[in-house]
């Protein structure tokens, strides 16, 4: 993934740690097709799922994080403003 014009902490999210995430949420696969990304800022990982496709939901407590989020991305994806805590 291209990484450039990233700061430290997210260039090394994207190459450390999104593989091991996909790679887990790919190999549990529901029937559902649906995969939440909880915290999910703005949007870079619920895009890569979506191409997965996956029926992306990405659910942050910032609001501005979710409208950034919402530009960015496509609008396929399902973005909600809460925390896990908010969940039934």
């Amino acid at each position: 993934p291209d990484v450039s014009g990233l700061d430290f902490a997210s260039a090394a999210n994207r190459l450390i740690a999104w593989p091991a995430i996909l790679s887990l949420v790919e190999s549990a696969r529901s029937s559902s097709g649906r995969a939440v990304d909880f915290g999910c800022g703005t949007g870079g990982l619920c895009e890569r799922l979506r191409a997965m496709g996956f029926r992306a939901v990405g659910l942050d407590q910032s609001a501005s994080m979710i409208d950034v989020a919402r530009a960015k991305t496509s609008p396929a994806i399902e973005y909600r403003i809460g925390s896990h805590a908010d969940l039934p």
